[in-house]
């Protein structure tokens, strides 16, 4: 894990300390009455929860510098989910479909990260800062999007925290090096029926590592990719209760909808 996760009293600098894997707007598109259906996968229970409920979010899993470099990817993908809601595009082109695969590059190597964090690594041949006498400075810093070394029994430690960002941004980059030209394409739901999103986007189901492919954008709107899910625009029940069974399955703590009593 990160070393040294306390920020100063005040967090003068404000750094930000729950970082959401799926981004708070993008739940909120699927709240009603400020709030979501939540299924506790080990619980085996239903809450009913805001999109700032810790339960979406880590604490200060990767380094500020991180958070800010991830907003342009965040924003223009929130661009392109919100002209989708708003009707203004039936389909996209090929800069928007790249914009889809980093954000959902992001998504995973943010999850991978969450569940396998970084241990710190040693540097050699340099003299960190003493935290006890430099935090202030250190989280300036980090709040300007920088990166420093701590001196910790002698020894230089990049910690963490800041490893995991640089892991999500390669992660981030693998997905896009792997899947150059994914296509992306607009699905609804059927009336009555809406969609499940899980609490990750891939997941060794059956010893075989498999994409879910597809981000719920509002409860009736998704953006799929037809290399795994091959379906017409307007989904068939069928169709949906393939997908919404998929995410149910790759979900290991939990899975949200709007209303989850419509999908029983």
């Amino acid at each position: 894990m990160a070393k040294y996760s306390g920020l100063q009293p005040g967090n003068p600098h404000q750094i930000t300390r729950k970082q959401h894997i799926f981004p708070a707007k993008s739940i909120e598109r699927f709240c009603v009455n400020n709030a979501v259906d939540v299924w506790l996968v080990k619980q085996s229970k239903k809450i009913r929860v805001n999109q700032r409920n810790p339960i979406f979010t880590g604490n200060r899993i990767w380094d500020h510098a991180t958070e800010r470099g991830s907003y342009g990817v965040e924003a223009e993908f929130q661009k392109i989910a919100d002209s989708c809601v708003d009707d203004k595009r039936d389909h996209l082109g090929k800069d928007e479909c790249e914009i889809v695969s980093a954000f959902y590059g992001l998504l995973l190597s943010r999850q991978e990260v969450l569940d396998t964090p970084r241990s710190p690594a040693v540097v050699h041949g340099v003299t960190g800062w003493d935290r006890s006498n430099y935090q202030d400075e250190m989280e300036y810093i980090e709040s300007q999007g920088g990166h420093t070394i701590c001196q910790v029994d002698g020894v230089a430690i990049l910690d963490g925290r800041q490893i995991n960002g640089f892991s999500v941004f390669t992660g981030m980059d693998r997905f896009l090096l792997e899947n150059p030209g994914l296509e992306w394409v607009m699905a609804h739901a059927p009336s009555g029926m809406e969609f499940v999103v899980p609490d990750r986007f891939s997941s060794s189901m059956n010893g075989v590592l498999q994409h879910y492919a597809a981000i719920p954008i509002t409860p009736g709107i998704a953006l799929i990719a037809p290399t795994v899910f091959p379906y017409p625009r307007n989904l068939t029940v069928g169709h949906i209760n393939v997908m919404n069974s998929i995410a149910k399955k790759m979900s290991r703590a939990y899975y949200f909808a709007s209303n989850l009593v419509a999908l029983l």
